[in-house]
């Protein structure tokens, strides 16, 4: 009875939201406006003009086609140090989450570039902006072919497995009348909504995590759909880390590499989890132990439901990269924004809109934007930034 409780006021908190969708945010002061974009564009020309004032060694922007077409570009800032110690921090790899990513990244380049930097004691770091450029511009979690990339870093081995197991293996096509809808819901689609909290109530909070996060690999319209092959981005990614880093002889001297990929959505507003793979909880809790509190590994507290969760990015990069390195430590660091069952209604209805009533996408992708960006919320901008820079500042102060 509770889930249904919790459910009916989400949906309440949906329509509620609805009436206050394009208010708009005010100033937060110094320091907590500067690094806030509201465009794909505006973002990545702050990143980059951060970077040059932090003295990166080297910025790098890979198209994501050859012709550059639409203009989504992945930028690397990299800072030169040590060989054997490497901090990777990534953004937008759930593209429309990309805007607090950046801001978390444009906001340490900016407080940094006055510190000084030693390469023979420092790690060398890597900040990669807009992972999912097209998600990014177009205000969509999926890329241009509608793959979830944290769903998509397979091996040839892994994604035969997917491709051929039963599509209802975790639970994903009991919720599919749901969560894929060949029409856009209409004023929330609320009889829809009650079934699925229902369901839900029924089934069992964990069940109904799990059966959606690990996605389907059948439903190429589907919500957390994860591809049948490799994605342009997943491609471009480790390959340009792999030449940054000096090519396979590079790679073969990193001994210590930490990977931390900023996400957003999942938890109570502005509250923020650093989530390790179960095997790595002792060395998260080492790293960032400062907040030890808010280490939690896969499939535990705002976590759960991931633990059948293949495909992650950080995973992927780490373990075809440094396959040999003595520490290598893949964090995706989460922020949340509103309620699980209001953002799932918000991404069914944008999902929707995109794939059956495209004249419907533009207000249905700005929701999906505020969805994952509260940056209406002073409090949860400072808790963006303070809690990302000292994310950063942990790993680097390991790896040092």
């Amino acid at each position: 009875m509770w889930s249904v409780a919790i459910g009916l006021i989400a949906i309440g908190a949906a329509i509620w939201y609805n009436t206050q969708a394009g208010s708009g945010y005010g100033k937060c002061g110094t320091g907590y406006d500067e690094t806030f974009s509201d465009n794909y564009n505006d973002a990545r020309r702050l990143f980059l003009e951060s970077a040059r004032a932090w003295g990166a060694d080297r910025l790098v922007s890979v198209p994501l086609d050859e012709q550059n077409r639409a203009g989504l570009i992945m930028d690397f800032a990299v800072k030169n140090g040590r060989s054997d110690r490497v901090l990777i921090h990534l953004g937008g790899t759930h593209g429309v989450e990309g805007f607090a990513g950046s801001a978390i990244q444009s906001a340490f380049l900016r407080s940094s570039k006055a510190q000084p930097w030693d390469p023979s004691k420092d790690p060398t770091i890597i900040f990669v902006h807009a992972v999912n450029p097209y998600g990014f511009a177009a205000l969509r979690r999926t890329n241009e072919n509608n793959v979830d990339l944290n769903r998509n870093f397979l091996t040839d081995e892994q994604r035969a497995d997917r491709l051929s197991a039963d599509p209802n293996q975790h639970g994903y096509e009991d919720f599919e009348w749901y969560l894929n809808p060949a029409y856009v819901p209409r004023y929330f689609d609320l009889l829809s909504i009650a079934g699925a909290v229902l369901q839900r109530a029924w089934r069992g909070s964990k069940f109904t995590r799990k059966a959606l996060l690990t996605g389907t690999y059948q439903k190429k319209r589907g919500l957390w759909y994860g591809g049948d092959k490799l994605e342009p981005s997943n491609k471009l990614l480790p390959e340009t880390l792999t030449s940054i880093l000096g090519g396979a002889k590079g790679l073969a001297k990193v001994e210590k590499v930490i990977l931390v990929d900023v996400h957003t959505g999942l938890g109570p507003s502005g509250y923020d989890t650093v989530a390790v793979p179960q095997s790595a909880m002792p060395l998260g809790k080492e790293i960032f132990c400062s907040e030890s509190d808010h280490v939690v590994g896969m499939g535990e507290g705002e976590m759960i439901g991931y633990d059948d969760v293949v495909g992650d990015v950080g995973v992927g990069v780490l373990s075809s990269l440094f396959p040999k390195a003595a520490v290598a430590v893949p964090v995706c660091h989460e922020f949340g924004t509103y309620p699980t069952l209001l953002i799932s209604i918000v991404m069914r209805y944008e999902n929707a809109a995109t794939h059956w009533a495209p004249m419907m996408r533009s207000p249905a992708a700005l929701w999906l934007r505020d969805m994952f960006y509260r940056v209406s919320s002073c409090d949860w901008r400072r808790s963006l930034l303070d809690r990302g820079g000292t994310i950063i500042s942990d790993a680097l102060e390991y790896l040092r």
